[in-house]
């Protein structure tokens, strides 16, 4: 693991599968999704509360999301008599390096990261179809393809990631959204869906 940083703020690179199988742990992406979600913090049992699973389990994950620099121990509080720590998830963005098992890991982090949060979207919109007069009840979602050049797109990107890193702290007058933002290469899918049917077609010729 190496932190950097950049124009965005701070980056870290995951550079072997041992970081990177930390990282991609679903029960982890659930703890990291939950702290996104509450920026005041949460502590191991409030977290174990909201997840249904055992404190000790979600002071073990918090451990090792901390000691990748995902989350950060903000600090200790007194509830009920005891001293609490509370974690917070920590501001920044994450890279895959050239690790050998990447593109499957990287394929399964995304398969679920993407189910994850359209569950979400899904019982947001069941939600807002009760009340949509109000703006911020609505459920907004564009997909299409865009017809631009690379320095135009990463121009696009780099504009969103930067909304994004200066909208992080609440703030009164201000309530959570939740976003999700991809790109990619036609070209780049078509070519790889291509080679699966080519693979297919051989392997029953075979």
């Amino acid at each position: 693991m190496k932190v950097q940083q950049n124009e965005h703020g701070t980056e870290i690179l995951l550079e072997d599968e041992k970081d990177l199988r930390a990282y991609i742990h679903p029960l982890r992406q659930r703890i990291m999704a939950a702290l996104e979600r509450c920026p005041q913090g949460m502590s191991a049992k409030q977290l174990a509360d909201t997840l249904g699973i055992a404190p000790s389990s979600a002071g073990h994950h918090l451990k090792i999301l901390e000691d990748i620099g995902l989350v950060v121990l903000d600090r200790v509080e007194n509830i009920h008599g005891f001293q609490a720590k509370i974690y917070k998830e920590a501001i920044v963005t994450v890279r895959i390096g050239n690790v050998p098992s990447k593109g499957n890991l990287q394929a399964v982090l995304i398969q679920e990261e993407l189910a994850r949060r359209t569950q979400r979207l899904l019982e947001a919109a069941k939600e807002a179809g009760e009340d949509e007069k109000k703006e911020e009840n609505q459920v907004k979602f564009s997909a299409g393809v865009v017809y631009c050049t690379p320095e135009e797109i990463t121009g696009f990107a780099k504009e969103v990631a930067r909304f994004m890193q200066m909208h992080t702290d609440p703030a009164p007058g201000k309530i959570p959204f939740e976003t999700t933002f991809f790109y990619y290469a036609s070209q780049m899918a078509d070519e790889a869906l291509g080679k699966k049917r080519g693979d297919g077609q051989n392997a029953k010729k075979e």
